[in-house]
């Protein structure tokens, strides 16, 4: 057979396809010569003789048109090819699916259940409000929203581009006043609400420190919702202040000034919503220099304007 094969490489190309017409001769009067045999040895030798996978020979032969048959049992595994796109049921099984419903003192709650993207980043789009959450180890993320406008639209959105949406109308709004302030990163804003004529720092003072509670039964007082997960990447994190029903209460924001704000521009948003109806105004402050890093700027009468009051 070495000679053989020697001798086939010096044949001259011209005379390649002679040679292979000869050779598809020789081999199907062998093949006849083979059944017959078979035939008479039983069943046994040509299970052994079954070719189950074909494959390209050595660079030579296949560059000569030849192959090769790779002889194995006929019960032998032939190991199959992975489909290249996930099973449909694979899609379904992982889509997000995200569910509103309605909470005491017109909040949303929300419930996203995504059991493919455990530990996923994802943000929440409401009426201008945008915050981050991050996806549970159980597929979950729960969350309540102020709602700021009658709609009720809540979007969800992945890091990868996909969303999720869904809407719950809040006719419940229509009696009620919000005032939010968002921004993004850890350095932020500090949301008061001075009900009854107070003074920072007072009972009255509904703040992070002193969020209230959402009234129940005949109580009247405002409450402040605190948004967001700080702890995720490129947190957006936002405050929003329910104003009582009855009584007054005025907007106050406290913004620090810290060794990273210092000398730089700082960047929110500030959404008002009153009867369903809400409106976004961006908030952009100069900071001091580092000089007065620990010190406060004051924003007064934010419901109306913006204005810097004192330090």
């Amino acid at each position: 057979m070495a000679s053989f094969g020697s001798r086939l490489s010096e044949f001259p190309a011209r005379r390649t396809g002679r040679f292979i017409a000869v050779l598809a001769v020789a081999l199907a009067a062998g093949h006849l010569a083979q059944t017959l045999a078979e035939r008479k040895a039983g069943p046994a030798l040509s299970a052994l003789r079954s070719p189950v996978n074909i494959v390209p020979l050595s660079a030579a032969p296949e560059e000569a048109g030849l192959t090769a048959a790779v002889l194995a049992p006929a019960d032998a595994h032939v190991p199959q090819p992975m489909p290249l796109n996930k099973p449909q049921a694979v899609v379904r099984r992982c889509a997000p699916a995200l569910h509103l419903a309605l909470a005491e003192g017109a909040m949303v709650a929300v419930s996203l259940i995504a059991p493919c993207d455990l530990g996923a980043r994802v943000e929440l789009h409401h009426a201008g409000l945008t915050l981050t959450e991050r996806v549970a180890s159980n597929g979950q993320m729960t969350a309540r929203l102020p709602a700021l406008d009658q709609a009720g639209r809540v979007e969800v959105r992945f890091a990868d581009g996909r969303s999720v949406a869904a809407v719950r109308p809040m006719p419940e709004l229509a009696h009620l006043r919000r005032f939010a302030v968002q921004w993004a990163g850890a350095q932020g804003f500090v949301l008061h609400g001075i009900e009854n004529g107070a003074e920072l720092g007072d009972k009255d003072d509904i703040s992070p420190s002193q969020p209230g509670i959402i009234p129940a039964g005949d109580a009247q007082g405002g409450w402040l919702s605190q948004l967001g997960d700080p702890n995720v990447d490129a947190p957006r994190l936002a405050q929003v202040y329910t104003y009582p029903l009855a009584g007054d209460a005025d907007v106050v924001v406290q913004v620090p000034v810290t060794a990273t704000s210092c000398g730089h521009a700082l960047n929110g948003q500030t959404i008002r919503s009153e009867a369903g109806v809400a409106q976004a105004t961006d908030l952009i402050l100069a900071m001091p220099d580092c000089a007065s890093v620990g010190e406060f700027l004051v924003l007064n009468n934010l419901a109306q304007n913006t204005k810097v009051a004192a330090r």
